[in-house]
């Protein structure tokens, strides 16, 4: 199988319109979706009873050298990934005898985002073998760090040999000891292998700390073949608790390996499931964007692990990272954007690539910029597979696209309508007067295929809505026109794509996948997207109001080595 590569898809932003107000609820954040995160470990596993050297990084090393490693990586972090964020371990032998190094790589990685330091027994089951040398490791680190607004304090990474009762006493001792870390710096594992978020969160002296989950495969069974099924595993995982709840581990294959004998190829994350891998990075996406949940992706990177987002090649300062599963990159960044409306945090791009100006249509964060797909937010069109979205730029020169961030007015004429993802006069010279006169003409996104079709509202030809797709740099069928659905309804409730007016909270997932499923993804709830509330849309400087009517929902133990990571 070739490996499936898709464009990395943008952000889903709320573009603000010069001269529009938009009114709409917004959802509440999880605290915790500052944190787009990827692990960097040990390609021993970061179980060690010795120093830990991660990915990139040896005993001969010194601390300018480590610098120029951690640069380089979280540079390639940031810029291919989208991430701000990286979580390290740490243990009693690296903190005594490679600190004076080690703290070059974590200066680089914090000069530019943030940081979580997380303690890992020798071995899976094992306590810290001397507790004082376990209390002088953390006085260290924190001394060091804890005026870093970006260093996060992840106490023990997880800790399965304690009781829940021994586990909230050891993490209350943490924080009596060190009074100065704030306690939303602080990160607590669940009980088990960090998979009982509830068992520590219930705890009354550790209600302002961030709570860790971890998901994985394993954790399941092969039998969990549906998107749903990770869903609500993970639910069950973090109980009531996910506003404070942060996934510092989950992760699936990115490259070809075996697991219980079977071999995988490249697997492809940009369609519905076929295997419970498929399902399982799916599922798991779905339910951290749902919840606007921070994670951090096991592992960015690690040397031989067939879960790793990067491969790494070149040493040095000159290292170079690349991306084995494009579809797998798409999820992640999926997992890391918030739900529309509530300011969320943009993938590809990182900060400032798409901007937050009228016209740019990022997420209010910046990151990847572009808008969504042109074919708008209609129950017949929209987020194809193949197409239509608005690249960086925002808007096509033949649309409104109002989701793209341009003005209604970008190639002429009045805008009358755009409840049905054309706007009349803005399009190709289409007569204001009939809602459902013919659009024609190359300059305006109305064409045979995509237009009106009768003056009721139009009709839709067959080939509307998923025909070309593409980026919308043209006026061709889903390009930002008349959003090819074909035009506006005779009931005026937007339909079609392309123009159509903002949908605040509009989720349509990454762009490529599979639009006819109805797990959650991309346009796999209802093709053009869903939208929980209505949108009065002010165009003051036009004078015209336009309602929008909602769209109806659609329903819908081992070890890391053992598992071949």
């Amino acid at each position: 199988m070739s490996k499936p590569w898709r464009t990395p898809f943008p952000m889903l932003p709320v573009a603000l319109l010069s001269g529009i107000a938009a009114f709409a609820p917004s959802n509440a954040a999880a605290a915790t979706n500052q944190f787009r995160g990827v692990n960097w470990a040990d390609s021993r596993d970061n179980f060690q009873a010795g120093v830990l050297y991660i990915s990139g990084l040896s005993s001969s090393d010194t601390y300018d050298s480590a610098f120029a490693v951690g640069t380089a990586i979280m540079d390639q972090f940031i810029s291919k990934l989208g991430a701000n964020a990286v979580r390290i371990p740490i243990n009693e032998a690296t903190v005594s005898q490679y600190w004076s190094t080690y703290t070059g790589a974590i200066d680089a990685v914090l000069a530019k985002g943030k940081l979580v330091f997380c303690y890992w027994d020798s071995a899976k089951s094992n306590k810290p073998p001397d507790m004082n040398a376990w209390w002088n490791m953390w006085k260290t680190v924190v001394d060091k760090y804890v005026a870093n607004e970006n260093a996060y304090f992840e106490i023990f990474n997880e800790p399965n040999m304690y009781s829940k009762t021994d586990l909230n006493n050891l993490y209350n001792d943490w924080i009596t000891r060190y009074p100065t870390v704030p306690k939303g710096r602080v990160i607590l594992d669940g009980t088990g292998n960090a998979q009982n978020v509830s068992d520590v969160g219930s705890d009354s002296r550790l209600e302002d700390c961030l709570l860790a989950v971890h998901d994985y495969s394993f954790f399941g069974s092969e039998s969990m073949t549906k998107e749903s099924d990770w869903e609500n595993h993970i639910k069950g995982s973090v109980g009531s608790y996910s506003e404070r709840t942060v996934c510092t581990e989950w992760g699936g294959p990115m490259s070809p390996g075996s697991k219980n004998g079977k071999s995988y190829d490249y697997l492809d994350y940009s369609k519905a499931p076929t295997n419970y891998f498929e399902a399982y990075i799916r599922g798991i996406s779905n339910q951290l964007h749902s919840w606007n949940m921070g994670s951090f992706y096991w592992p960015g990177l690690r040397d031989g692990d067939w879960y790793s987002m990067t491969i790494k090649s070149g040493s040095g300062a000159n290292i170079t990272l690349s991306i084995p599963n494009q579809s797998g990159l798409e999820r992640l960044q999926y997992s890391w954007t918030s739900t529309p409306g509530s300011g969320g945090t943009a993938g590809s791009g990182g900060a400032g690539a798409g901007g937050t100006t009228p016209t740019g249509g990022a997420e209010n964060t910046g990151g990847g910029g572009g808008t969504v797909a042109t074919g708008g937010n209609g129950p017949t069109g929209g987020i194809a597979p193949t197409g239509g979205r608005l690249g960086r730029g925002g808007s096509a020169p033949g649309g409104t696209s109002a989701m793209g961030g341009t003005t209604s007015m970008t190639t002429g004429g009045t805008t009358t309508m755009t409840t049905g993802g054309t706007t009349s006069m803005a399009t190709g010279g289409t007569t204001a007067a009939a809602a459902g006169g013919t659009s024609i003409g190359p300059s305006g996104g109305g064409v045979s295929t995509g237009g009106f079709t009768s003056a009721t509202g139009g009709t839709v030809s067959p080939a509307g809505g998923r025909a070309s797709g593409g980026d919308a740099a043209s006026s061709q069928p889903s390009s930002g026109g008349s959003g090819i659905t074909g035009g506006a309804p005779a009931s005026g409730s937007p339909a079609g794509g392309g123009g159509g007016a903002t949908y605040p909270d509009v989720d349509a997932g990454p762009i490529g996948s599979d639009a006819s499923s109805d797990e959650g993804g991309c346009g796999c709830r209802v093709a053009g997207g869903r939208s929980s509330s209505s949108t009065l849309v002010a165009f003051g400087a036009l004078g015209v109001l336009v309602l929008c009517r909602p769209l109806r929902r659609r329903s819908k133990t081992p070890s890391r080595t053992g598992d071949g990571r």
